[in-house]
C-alpha cells in the first residue's frame, strides 16, 4: 500500500496555494520483493527525543516555520491534507515521527530558506475505500498499538 500511495499522491495536481511546498518526500525507488520504498532526502522527524520537553522539541521550527499566513505550519497541514484528499489516500498514523521538517528549501525558487513539513511513512495508509473500510482499519490500527 505505501508504494501505491506515494505513486497516486505523485499524481495528483496540486492545488496552486501548494505547489510550492514539499509535502511529501518524492519516492526514489521501490523494491516490492523486500518491501522497501526508497525516499529522497528531507529533513527529520518532529517527534522529541532523549526526553525533551516540547518547548525544546520545537527548537529551530518554531523560528524557521511560523504557524499562520501564507508560508505556515498551517498553510501546510492543509495542503497536505488537500493532497491525500485528491489523491483519495487516508494515512491512518499521522503523529510527529511521521513528519519531516526542514529549514534549508526554499518555497520560490531563488527565495530565502524556509521551514516546510512533509508527511511520509505510509505502510499503514489506505487508499480507495469506503468509510466503513477505512474506520475498521483505525479500530484494528487502534487494537493493535
Amino acid at each position: 500500500m505505501e508504494v501505491a500511495s506515494y505513486q497516486r499522491i505523485q499524481a495528483v495536481r496540486r492545488p496552486a496555494s501548494c505547489e510550492g511546498f514539499v509535502l511529501f518526500p518524492r519516492m526514489a525507488a521501490s523494491d516490492r520483493v523486500k518491501r522497501t520504498v526508497t525516499l529522497e532526502r528531507f529533513g527529520a522527524p518532529l517527534e522529541c527525543r532523549n526526553g525533551g520537553t516540547n518547548m525544546s522539541c520545537c527548537g529551530r521550527m518554531c523560528d524557521a516555520l511560523p504557524l499562520h499566513g501564507d508560508f505556515g505550519l498551517c498553510q501546510q497541514l492543509s495542503c497536505i491534507a488537500a493532497v491525500l484528499h485528491l489523491a483519495n489516500v487516508t494515512h491512518l498514523d499521522m503523529e510527529p515521527k511521521n513528519i519531516l521538517f526542514d529549514d534549508t528549501r526554499a518555497v520560490t525558487e531563488g527565495g530565502p530558506p524556509q521551514g516546510q513539513v512533509a508527511l511520509f511513512d505510509f505502510d499503514v495508509a489506505v487508499g480507495e475505500r469506503t468509510c466503513e473500510q477505512t474506520c475498521g482499519a483505525v479500530m484494528r490500527v487502534s487494537i493493535l498499538s
